[in-house]
């Protein structure tokens, strides 16, 4: 979701995700999950953004 900052048009963004592997995954990917945020801001009035993000990718029985 995005919130107004002080500065008319440019917003703050909030969004977090859990992601999990689809019947259709293989390989290293099967069953694995993912958590993720992403925060940063979007400016409308120059069309520019900074998004970073940080997450985890684990597969099943892993500790990474």
């Amino acid at each position: 979701y995005l919130t107004p900052t002080d500065t008319l048009g440019v917003y703050d963004n909030h969004e977090t995700a859990d992601v999990t592997a689809g019947g259709g995954s293989t390989g290293r990917f099967v069953r694995a999950t993912s958590y993720f945020t992403l925060g940063g801001q979007l400016d409308f009035n120059t069309g520019s953004f900074v998004l970073p993000w940080q997450g985890i990718i684990s597969t099943v029985g892993s500790t990474k």
